[in-house]
């Protein structure tokens, strides 16, 4: 499902994605085209880039982009970002707090076949 040209990409979309991973009907998958502002360490300067793209691209930050929406919607960025934060939170609290995983499972599925012709 292509969200080319979408400053973010819309709730149904990942909520029809993940109601379908819900029901048991498989994954689904979710393309989402991004442009890194910057080089790709510190060391890069990413001047290979001509300035007026960055710019343009900068000035299409998405997140920028959805605060802006949500400031015109009346919504407090501040509350969003709180929200967001709690979210993540709990899920990390989760994620601790969940049993590990098998580990004679650990390369199962690795490779089509198990792997083991893979493996010395």
């Amino acid at each position: 499902m292509p969200e080319l040209g979408k400053a973010t990409i819309s709730g149904s979309t990942v909520a029809r994605l993940a109601d379908r991973a819900r029901a048991g009907d498989g994954p689904g998958l979710l393309e989402a085209r991004t442009y890194r502002h910057y080089g790709h360490s510190r060391a890069d300067p990413a001047g290979y880039r001509p300035a007026d793209e960055v710019e343009h691209w900068l000035r299409h930050d998405p997140l920028d982009l959805a605060r802006a929406r949500l400031a015109a919607l009346g919504e407090s960025t501040l509350d969003a970002d709180a929200r967001v934060e709690r979210t993540v939170a709990d899920a990390v609290e989760a994620a601790r707090n969940a049993p590990g995983p098998d580990l004679a499972e650990a390369l199962t599925d690795v490779w089509a076949d198990g792997g083991a012709a893979w493996r010395t």
